[in-house]
Protein backbone atom coordinates (compact mmCIF):
# COMPACT_ATOMS: atom_id res chain seq x y z
CA UNK A 1 0.00 0.00 0.00
CA UNK A 2 1.38 3.51 -0.91
CA UNK A 3 1.77 5.95 2.27
CA UNK A 4 -0.03 8.69 2.26
CA UNK A 5 1.89 12.42 2.11
CA UNK A 6 0.49 14.91 4.39
CA UNK A 7 1.07 18.52 4.45
CA UNK A 8 2.49 20.33 7.63
CA UNK A 9 3.43 23.88 7.82
CA UNK A 10 5.96 23.44 10.57
CA UNK A 11 9.56 22.65 11.49
CA UNK A 12 9.72 18.93 11.45
CA UNK A 13 11.63 17.21 14.31
CA UNK A 14 12.72 14.03 14.92
CA UNK A 15 10.71 11.48 17.91
CA UNK A 16 7.89 14.32 18.31
CA UNK A 17 4.65 13.84 18.01
CA UNK A 18 2.78 16.18 15.93
CA UNK A 19 -0.95 17.49 15.90
CA UNK A 20 -2.48 17.89 12.53
CA UNK A 21 -5.10 19.82 11.03
CA UNK A 22 -8.41 19.37 10.04
CA UNK A 23 -7.56 19.16 6.41
CA UNK A 24 -4.98 16.60 7.04
CA UNK A 25 -7.74 14.79 8.91
CA UNK A 26 -10.07 14.73 6.65
CA UNK A 27 -7.54 13.67 3.94
CA UNK A 28 -6.82 10.77 5.77
CA UNK A 29 -10.24 9.47 6.70
CA UNK A 30 -11.46 9.75 3.15
CA UNK A 31 -8.29 7.07 2.92
CA UNK A 32 -9.86 5.15 5.58
CA UNK A 33 -6.79 5.14 7.75
CA UNK A 34 -6.36 3.72 11.66
CA UNK A 35 -4.19 3.96 14.36
CA UNK A 36 -0.68 2.31 13.53
CA UNK A 37 -0.75 3.01 9.99
CA UNK A 38 2.29 4.99 8.51
CA UNK A 39 1.95 8.67 6.85
CA UNK A 40 4.52 10.76 5.06
CA UNK A 41 4.74 14.11 6.52
CA UNK A 42 6.11 17.00 4.50
CA UNK A 43 6.15 20.85 5.69
CA UNK A 44 7.16 22.40 1.65
CA UNK A 45 10.38 23.47 2.83
CA UNK A 46 12.25 20.34 1.51
CA UNK A 47 12.26 18.27 4.56
CA UNK A 48 10.29 15.04 5.12
CA UNK A 49 9.54 11.91 7.40
CA UNK A 50 7.75 8.92 8.09
CA UNK A 51 5.23 9.49 11.37
CA UNK A 52 2.78 6.81 12.49
CA UNK A 53 -0.68 7.72 13.45
CA UNK A 54 -1.28 7.21 17.13
CA UNK A 55 -4.51 8.67 17.57
CA UNK A 56 -6.81 9.31 15.26
CA UNK A 57 -10.40 10.74 17.21
CA UNK A 58 -13.06 12.97 15.88
CA UNK A 59 -10.93 16.74 15.66
CA UNK A 60 -7.68 15.26 16.40
CA UNK A 61 -5.17 13.55 14.35
CA UNK A 62 -2.08 12.63 16.66
CA UNK A 63 1.56 11.80 14.28
CA UNK A 64 4.36 10.27 16.09
CA UNK A 65 7.37 11.16 13.84
CA UNK A 66 9.93 8.16 14.93
CA UNK A 67 12.25 8.43 11.46
CA UNK A 68 14.83 10.75 10.93
CA UNK A 69 14.19 13.88 9.01
CA UNK A 70 15.36 13.57 5.49
CA UNK A 71 15.62 15.87 2.74
CA UNK A 72 13.64 15.98 -0.36
CA UNK A 73 16.04 15.03 -3.73
CA UNK A 74 15.68 17.62 -6.36
CA UNK A 75 13.76 16.59 -9.55
CA UNK A 76 15.03 15.72 -12.78
CA UNK A 77 12.03 16.02 -14.84
CA UNK A 78 12.22 13.63 -18.06
CA UNK A 79 8.83 13.25 -20.35
CA UNK A 80 7.76 10.47 -22.44
CA UNK A 81 5.27 11.72 -24.42
CA UNK A 82 3.04 9.93 -27.04
CA UNK A 83 2.88 11.86 -30.77
CA UNK A 84 0.41 11.16 -33.16
CA UNK A 85 1.39 13.68 -35.70
CA UNK A 86 5.07 14.88 -36.12
CA UNK A 87 4.35 18.23 -37.17
CA UNK A 88 4.15 20.19 -34.13
CA UNK A 89 7.52 18.35 -32.42
CA UNK A 90 9.49 21.28 -33.17
CA UNK A 91 8.00 23.11 -30.30
CA UNK A 92 7.45 20.30 -27.57
CA UNK A 93 11.27 20.02 -28.17
CA UNK A 94 11.82 24.20 -27.84
CA UNK A 95 9.31 24.53 -24.74
CA UNK A 96 10.73 21.17 -23.33
CA UNK A 97 14.37 22.04 -23.54
CA UNK A 98 13.26 25.72 -22.05
CA UNK A 99 11.79 24.05 -19.26
CA UNK A 100 14.61 22.01 -17.87
CA UNK A 101 13.23 18.84 -19.05
CA UNK A 102 16.34 16.46 -19.32
CA UNK A 103 15.18 13.50 -21.53
CA UNK A 104 12.71 13.64 -24.22
CA UNK A 105 11.78 10.20 -25.45
CA UNK A 106 9.34 9.75 -28.18
CA UNK A 107 6.58 6.93 -27.74
CA UNK A 108 4.48 4.65 -30.50
CA UNK A 109 1.28 4.35 -29.60
CA UNK A 110 -2.01 3.30 -31.81
CA UNK A 111 -2.42 6.60 -33.63
CA UNK A 112 0.84 7.86 -33.73
CA UNK A 113 1.31 7.67 -38.00
CA UNK A 114 4.40 6.03 -38.69
CA UNK A 115 6.94 7.32 -40.89
CA UNK A 116 10.69 6.89 -41.08
CA UNK A 117 12.85 9.69 -39.95
CA UNK A 118 15.01 11.94 -41.81
CA UNK A 119 18.42 12.56 -40.15
CA UNK A 120 18.39 15.87 -41.64
CA UNK A 121 14.98 16.44 -38.98
CA UNK A 122 16.85 14.79 -35.99
CA UNK A 123 19.67 17.27 -36.67
CA UNK A 124 17.15 20.12 -36.60
CA UNK A 125 15.47 18.99 -33.46
CA UNK A 126 19.29 18.63 -31.67
CA UNK A 127 19.87 22.45 -33.05
CA UNK A 128 16.25 23.53 -31.71
CA UNK A 129 17.39 21.81 -28.07
CA UNK A 130 20.46 23.65 -28.06
CA UNK A 131 19.54 27.11 -28.91
CA UNK A 132 16.47 26.59 -26.08
CA UNK A 133 18.91 25.57 -23.34
CA UNK A 134 20.71 28.92 -24.15
CA UNK A 135 17.52 30.78 -23.41
CA UNK A 136 17.94 28.58 -20.17
CA UNK A 137 19.59 31.65 -18.55
CA UNK A 138 17.06 33.85 -18.88
CA UNK A 139 14.30 31.51 -17.84
CA UNK A 140 16.01 31.02 -14.56
CA UNK A 141 16.26 34.84 -14.23
CA UNK A 142 12.10 34.66 -14.80
CA UNK A 143 11.49 32.27 -12.99
CA UNK A 144 13.85 33.08 -9.68
CA UNK A 145 12.61 37.04 -9.97
CA UNK A 146 8.97 35.53 -9.65
CA UNK A 147 9.66 33.04 -7.24
CA UNK A 148 11.39 35.67 -4.99
CA UNK A 149 8.56 37.85 -5.83
CA UNK A 150 6.06 36.00 -4.91
CA UNK A 151 7.95 34.86 -1.34
CA UNK A 152 8.28 38.14 -0.69
CA UNK A 153 4.83 39.26 -0.94
CA UNK A 154 3.83 35.98 1.82
CA UNK A 155 3.11 33.26 -0.72
CA UNK A 156 3.34 29.56 0.24
CA UNK A 157 5.75 27.93 -2.25
CA UNK A 158 6.62 25.38 -0.83
CA UNK A 159 10.23 23.72 -2.13
CA UNK A 160 10.11 23.69 -5.72
CA UNK A 161 13.61 22.92 -7.54
CA UNK A 162 11.43 23.39 -11.08
CA UNK A 163 10.48 26.73 -13.22
CA UNK A 164 6.86 25.03 -12.62
CA UNK A 165 5.73 27.71 -9.67
CA UNK A 166 3.25 25.90 -7.22
CA UNK A 167 1.64 28.66 -5.34
CA UNK A 168 -0.73 27.36 -2.22
CA UNK A 169 -4.00 29.23 -1.26
CA UNK A 170 -6.68 28.17 1.17
CA UNK A 171 -10.33 27.76 -0.10
CA UNK A 172 -12.55 25.99 -0.86
CA UNK A 173 -13.18 24.46 -4.55
CA UNK A 174 -15.93 26.91 -6.12
CA UNK A 175 -13.43 29.63 -4.55
CA UNK A 176 -10.65 28.00 -6.56
CA UNK A 177 -12.98 27.88 -9.54
CA UNK A 178 -13.77 31.70 -9.45
CA UNK A 179 -10.04 32.50 -8.38
CA UNK A 180 -8.58 31.18 -12.02
CA UNK A 181 -11.71 31.97 -13.77
CA UNK A 182 -11.31 35.52 -12.60
CA UNK A 183 -7.25 34.71 -13.54
CA UNK A 184 -8.12 33.96 -16.71
CA UNK A 185 -10.85 36.04 -17.82
CA UNK A 186 -10.11 39.54 -16.30
CA UNK A 187 -6.34 39.41 -16.04
CA UNK A 188 -4.87 37.44 -18.75
CA UNK A 189 -3.46 35.40 -16.65
CA UNK A 190 -3.41 31.73 -17.02
CA UNK A 191 -1.93 28.94 -14.43
CA UNK A 192 -3.44 24.94 -13.63
CA UNK A 193 -5.18 24.24 -10.52
CA UNK A 194 -5.41 21.82 -8.48
CA UNK A 195 -7.95 20.88 -5.66
CA UNK A 196 -8.74 18.14 -3.31
CA UNK A 197 -8.64 14.90 -3.79
CA UNK A 198 -5.00 15.25 -5.35
CA UNK A 199 -4.33 17.91 -2.46
CA UNK A 200 -6.12 18.23 1.22
CA UNK A 201 -9.70 19.52 1.48
CA UNK A 202 -9.89 23.48 1.69
CA UNK A 203 -6.59 23.57 0.10
CA UNK A 204 -5.79 25.57 -3.22
CA UNK A 205 -2.09 24.55 -5.58
CA UNK A 206 -2.16 26.32 -8.34
CA UNK A 207 0.68 26.64 -11.07
CA UNK A 208 2.41 28.73 -13.16
CA UNK A 209 4.58 27.72 -16.03
CA UNK A 210 6.72 31.21 -16.83
CA UNK A 211 8.57 30.75 -19.98
CA UNK A 212 11.71 32.57 -21.09
CA UNK A 213 9.59 34.64 -23.64
CA UNK A 214 8.08 36.47 -20.07
CA UNK A 215 9.54 39.41 -19.39
CA UNK A 216 10.45 40.83 -15.87
CA UNK A 217 7.61 43.32 -16.42
CA UNK A 218 5.23 40.50 -16.81
CA UNK A 219 6.78 39.36 -13.59
CA UNK A 220 5.97 42.32 -11.94
CA UNK A 221 2.08 42.34 -13.41
CA UNK A 222 1.55 39.14 -12.09
CA UNK A 223 2.83 39.42 -8.43
CA UNK A 224 0.55 41.95 -8.51
CA UNK A 225 -2.43 40.71 -9.50
CA UNK A 226 -2.13 37.90 -7.29
CA UNK A 227 -2.12 39.96 -4.46
CA UNK A 228 -4.86 41.31 -5.87
CA UNK A 229 -6.99 38.23 -5.79
CA UNK A 230 -5.27 36.92 -2.70
CA UNK A 231 -6.77 39.90 -0.98
CA UNK A 232 -10.12 38.75 -2.77
CA UNK A 233 -9.89 35.50 -1.59
CA UNK A 234 -9.17 36.25 2.15
CA UNK A 235 -12.13 38.88 2.03
CA UNK A 236 -14.77 35.92 0.91
CA UNK A 237 -15.13 37.59 -2.54
CA UNK A 238 -14.92 34.25 -4.29
CA UNK A 239 -17.02 32.53 -2.14
CA UNK A 240 -19.87 30.77 -3.85
CA UNK A 241 -22.25 27.54 -2.84
CA UNK A 242 -21.72 26.25 -6.49
CA UNK A 243 -18.79 26.00 -8.50
CA UNK A 244 -19.18 28.48 -11.80
CA UNK A 245 -20.23 27.17 -15.18
CA UNK A 246 -16.76 28.57 -17.31
CA UNK A 247 -18.56 27.04 -20.27
CA UNK A 248 -21.25 29.89 -19.78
Amino acid sequence: MRIPRIYYPDELRENSKINLTAKGLNHLRVLKLKRGNKVEIFNGKGKVSIGVIENLGRDELLVNLNEKITQEKAISPEINLGVSNIRNFDKVVKDSSQMGVTSLTSLMTSRTKERKLKEEKVKRWNSISSSSCEQKVKLWNITNALQTGLRESGFNLGNTNSCVTPVMLSGTLGEATNLTFDLRENHNLFCSIVVYPVVPKDVILLRLIPTASHSLEDVEYTIGIFNKVKSKLDAGEYHSEKVLDTNS
